[in-house]
């Protein structure tokens, strides 16, 4: 790829109900990633390929727990006509072709990090990952519902068949009603689909100071800037005033804080982005609206301002690759170039997430392989 091939950093943030993603790696996450389905519509199809779940080493002797592997786009591209420049006439040429650009993808499950890398050109975008993963995580919950629901009409007594802990994770106010607790005897699909909420995913961008004073530079009047805090992974806010919003939201009762500045005359953008900075750590979706020099509009959000890596050259081997981009992501945080929040995993999660890995990666022990 001419120029390097670009390599994006995110925030992953996965839900279902109450639960965090360590709570459902086993029974949702991991399948929606080993699914052999596809998401497909007219002649573009996205598939998962080559996903393992391993352990990445890190440089001070530990491991890192991750899902590695690749989404393809798979697509036909049609042409309908063509110009000559000979004849200087535009033709009639029905042709097609059968193309499958890719991107390679490590999320480490501990910190909850994406590290997106395109390898080829017209790769699949994060928005992209973001909508495949998000319709596999939906098909792995539903998955999940039906073994629940035959699990249960295979004996006399559903309550003996059914995880309830699980379910008390998913939603533990719904468990903690006496009609709930019965109707689990017998449930119906229609009450193992209330407990077992629809998952939610985030995928937010990363960047750091630099690139958002850049993309600031290009207003001459910022006349508005927004905060939109995320419901986040297992996190601290880099910032006490971030920090105290939530708790307030959470008092509230609110699923979503935001925090806006308006003045049609501009706002003061040293301020805006010395506010914004404890923003960038992917637990956020950062706003920003004004006009430039020409008095054109423009508009911004993580998107424009993320924090992008280029890596001349990608091993052919997956584990190989993965642990480049996971060198590549930690000399990134090293130096600043990303942000990132701390991680406040409970001693339950963080054994929890290594148990999973473990089986999974003794399975995979021959699994490094070159396709």
């Amino acid at each position: 790829m001419s120029n390097g091939h670009p390599v994006h950093f995110a925030n992953f943030i996965c839900h279902v109900g109450d639960a965090e993603l360590a709570d459902v790696l086993r029974e949702i996450v991991i399948p929606a990633f080993e699914t052999k389905s596809a998401r497909a519509f007219r002649d573009v199809r996205y598939l998962l390929h080559q996903v393992v779940v391993t352990n990445l080493p890190m440089p001070e002797g530990s491991d890192a727990p991750a899902i590695i592997g690749r989404l393809i786009k798979d697509m036909v591209v049609r042409s309908e006509q063509q110009f000559d420049p000979t004849t200087g006439q535009l033709l009639k040429a029905k042709q097609q072709m059968h193309t499958s650009p890719s991107s390679m993808f490590v999320l480490l499950l501990d910190s909850h990090k994406l590290i997106y890398c395109h390898e080829t050109p017209n790769a699949p975008g994060l928005d992209a990952f973001k909508s495949t993963i998000s319709s596999f995580l939906s098909h792995a919950r539903e998955n999940l519902i039906r073994e629940f629901y035959d699990d249960a009409r295979a004996i006399d007594d559903g309550r003996e068949a059914i995880d309830t802990a699980l379910l008390y994770k998913f939603s533990p106010k719904a468990m903690g009603e006496s009609e709930t607790v019965d109707g689990l005897r017998k449930p119906t699909l229609k009450l193992l689909r209330a407990l077992v909420p629809h998952p939610s995913l985030e995928v937010v961008p990363l960047s750091n100071d630099e690139s958002l004073r850049e993309f600031v530079k290009r207003f001459k009047v910022l006349d508005h800037a927004s905060v939109r805090l995320l419901r986040r992974n297992s996190e601290i806010d880099n910032d006490e005033f971030f920090e105290q919003v939530r708790n307030k939201g959470d008092d509230a009762g609110a699923e979503v804080s935001t925090i806006t500045y308006k003045n049609k005359s501009g706002l003061t953008k040293n301020h805006v982005i010395s506010q914004l900075e404890s923003a960038l750590t992917g637990n956020a979706e950062v706003q920003l609206s004004g006009k430039d020099e020409a008095n054109v509009r423009i508009r911004g959000t993580n998107e424009e301002f993320k924090a992008v890596a280029k890596l001349n050259d990608v091993p052919p081997s997956i584990k190989s690759a993965a642990n480049v981009l996971l060198g590549l992501f930690n000399e990134y945080v090293r130096k600043g170039l990303v942000k990132i929040s701390k991680a406040q995993h409970s001693d339950g999660h963080v054994a929890l997430i290594r148990s999973v890995v473990a089986s999974h990666a003794r399975g995979n022990a021959d699994g490094d392989t070159n396709t």
